[in-house]
Order: C-alpha cells, then structure tokens, then sequence
C-alpha cells in the first residue's frame, strides 16, 4: 500500500489523479492541517505501508529522524507548477503579472521561469539543501513574504504551502498557491506506485523452510515409538505452518519443508531479533533437529538455498537470501567463522555492544570491508548480512558505546529516506580486542 500525507487539499488533488488512473484502491490518503503532525500520520500508516508518499518535501524533512520502515517518497514543486500558478494570476490581473515572492522552489528554477515569461526575477525564499541547515518554519516564510510585500519589492506572493498560504489570506496579503500539476502528480504516484510493487513482488518471492528431525539417532526405541515420535513432530510442524501462512510437506522421511514467502521469513527475523516467537523458533520434537531456510526466485531455488542454510550452522536456524548472503535474527555467523577463532577480545566487544562474541567478530570484519569515515546503516546492513533497520540499531549501539559518530546526512532528491552519515572509528575497535583480559 501507498501512504499518501499532506494538507487536505494536496492529497485532494493527489487523490484525484490517482483515481483517473484507477490507483485509488493502493492509497492510503491522511491529511494533515499542520505540518509538524507529519511523523504521527507517518508512524500510523507504516504500519500498513510499504511506500510513504507526501506532497511536499517540507514533511518529508520533518519526518527524518523518525524510524520508519517504509520507503520514503515526496512530490517536489517544479517549473511547471510555476508557470501554472503565474498563469492563473495572469488570467486573474487582466493579463498583468505582479511583481512577486516565490518560496520553497529552487532559485534557479524560479528565476528561470519568469525569465522565459519575459518577467521580474522574483524574491526567492528556497528550501534549504541538507548541508545549508533546517527546514523555515511556517512562520519565518510567512515574515518573509510579508517584508517583501511591505517594502514594495513584491506585490504578491506566490507560495507551495497551505499553510503559509492560509496565514497569509487572514492577514489580508494578496497571496495564491503553487498547486502541482496533472503531469507532476501523475509521475510522482507513478514512481510510488512502481516501488509498492517492487516491494509487493520481493516480499512473495517463494521461501522454504526445512526441518530434519532425526528420530532415529535416538537409540532404545522401538519401531511404535519412533512412529509415534514422528506424528508427534508432523502435527507440531502443521500447527508451525498453519499459524505462520505456510504448508507442510514431507520431502523424505524424516524431512519435511514449510513453504512460504519472503515476507513472512522477514517478518520471523524481525520478530526473533525483538524477542518473539515466530517461524525460526523450533518445536521441541526430543529428537536432533536441524533447519535451513531459503529464498529464492523459485520454490526449488529457495529448496537448494534451504539445504545450504541447514550446512552453515547446526545450532542455529539459519536463512540463505537469493544472493547467498545468511541471517539466523541473533547474529548468526556464516559458515567460515567459528566458535575456535573468537578472542576474549571479541568477547568483551560483544558485551558491550550487546551482541554475541561470534557476531562482534563478524562486525569487524565487515567494517574492514566498509569507508568507515563516512558509513551509512544501509552499507553497514549489506557489509554484515543484515536488514537496515538492525544496522541501524547497531550504529546506535556504537555511537553510545564511544565508537562511532554521526557526522550528517546523505540524501538523494525526491526518493528514499535520507541516509544518516556516521563514522566508526576501527583502529579503536581493533585496540578494544587487544587489550588484555582483566585479572580475576
């Protein structure tokens, strides 16, 4: 699903489109009066949504530093709706253009406009870039249209925002709003809508769980209770797949696979690394157990990824992504490290960040693989085998243990959540590993 936030008459309009075009039934729409009750409206509809889509880049700013989930979009104001909105003021002044203020478009694109029309270079009063410092209250954009309009260098205001538009209406200020046009909002929910179904078709790639429960290791049983042991362990199996979307299956004896999707998998790892139950947790069958998952584009492909996953830890439930890449929710680690190559050094590490000495090991090896003086928790999520948001957590963890920092913002225009910059300092790490054992 689409989230779709702004003022009423943006998601209107925004609304509007979507329903020519037979989208509305992908929308969630939830307007706003003010713009700083952006982040509750975002927090609601992550929940549900894949995509959050707002109708201006000015709650998309205010909404950074909330920890979302969904993949965060906003229609930016262009030429077009410029030249829209002088048109219409055009059409309103018997054909005169007033001497104007243009705020929240680029400077560039604003006074490119009016020159192309043969106008006045309007007073511009655009969005900050992320390295220029935050995003004007609605109150400081409003004082700069009424300065301009009161020192006679404008005689209108042309503004993106409804609410400084509506500020200014009740002060009496000769005001109209720059509204997006059809096309600029067709391309915007048009990317939307291509990304919701990005994610809709990663989150059904096909998924399978498999279980090897070993009943006949169990020496001192007779054929009746290894018989019963194994029904035992079918009905348990059932009850796992029933409860969590998928179907049960017996490959061989013994062997059984849960299929089900990606979606769920990712949902279990999540569930695991917050402390719930979920798919990865397994049944108590009083017998050895091992299971491997796997994804893949193909439910054979996700069957021979499974299989592997079983081969990289025996203690641990282990999933294998399509790219090979493995993720068991606790910290898990790939098949080529091992309990005997952890150091009391990654002992202590993993202590004081909360994770285990096998997974502390693992993080040092991915920050030797990382630009640690400008590290993002996407790169570090990719580098470790994990999703952003635990990457994410992990910075966190760094940054309050004394060995990272945050040192700003990497943001791309008009699609995805900015990504914040931090810098992890290794050589301090490494020294934390050598340091000797404190004496007992």
């Amino acid at each position: 699903m689409i989230g779709l936030i702004g003022p009423a008459d943006s998601v209107a309009h925004a609304l509007a489109v979507a329903t020519a075009h037979h989208w509305e039934g992908r929308i969630i729409a939830r307007p706003y009066r003010h713009a700083d009750e952006a982040a509750t409206v975002a927090r609601e509809l992550d929940q549900t949504c894949q995509v959050l889509l707002f109708t201006g880049r000015v709650p998309y700013e205010l909404i950074r530093g909330v920890e979302l989930n969904a993949e965060l979009q906003y229609i930016s104001h262009s030429g077009a709706d410029l030249y829209r909105c002088i048109a219409h003021v055009l059409l309103t002044h018997d054909g005169h253009m007033p001497t104007a203020t243009v705020d929240s478009i680029d400077r560039e694109t604003a006074e490119s406009t009016f020159e192309d029309l043969d106008l006045p270079a309007p007073a511009c009063a655009p969005l900050p870039s992320d390295s220029d410092g935050p995003i004007p209250a609605a109150d400081e954009l409003v004082q700069f249209h009424l300065d301009q309009l009161a020192s006679g260098a404008a005689e209108i205001a042309l503004t993106c925002l409804a609410e400084v538009n509506e500020r200014l209406r009740e002060k009496g200020a000769p005001v109209e709003r720059i509204v997006h046009t059809k096309a600029t909002l067709l391309d915007a929910l048009h990317r939307a809508v291509l990304a919701d179904e990005l994610h809709r078709t990663r989150s059904a790639q096909p998924a399978v769980a498999i279980f090897r429960v070993d009943v006949d290791s169990r020496g001192g049983l007779d054929v009746y209770d290894r018989e019963q042991r194994r029904l035992r362990a079918q009905s348990a199996l059932l009850h796992l797949a029933r409860k969590n979307g998928g179907r049960l299956s017996t490959l061989e004896r013994d062997l059984y696979a849960i299929t089900t999707n990606r979606g769920a998998i990712e949902m279990a790892l999540e569930r695991r690394r917050n402390g719930h139950s979920s798919l990865l947790d397994v049944p108590n069958f009083d017998a050895p157990t091992t299971v491997g998952v796997g994804i893949g584009d193909t439910y054979s492909l996700a069957e021979e990824n499974a299989r592997a996953a079983m081969r990289v830890d025996g203690d641990a439930v282990t999933v294998m992504f399509p790219d090979g890449r493995t993720d068991s929710g606790r910290g898990a680690a790939p098949a080529h490290l091992g309990a005997q190559d952890v150091t009391d050094g990654y002992v202590r590490l993993g202590e004081r960040l909360s994770i285990g000495a096998l997974a502390a090991q693992r993080l040092v090896r991915a920050l030797g693989k990382v630009d640690t003086d400008a590290l993002t928790a996407r790169e570090l999520g990719e580098a470790y085998g994990v999703q952003t948001r635990s990457a994410r957590r992990l910075l966190s963890t760094l940054i309050e243990a004394g060995f990272a920092e945050e040192i700003g913002i990497r943001a791309r225009p008009q699609a995805g959540r900015p990504q914040t910059l931090c810098r992890v300092d290794l050589r301090r790490i490494l020294e934390e590993l050598e340091q000797p054992a404190a004496s007992v």
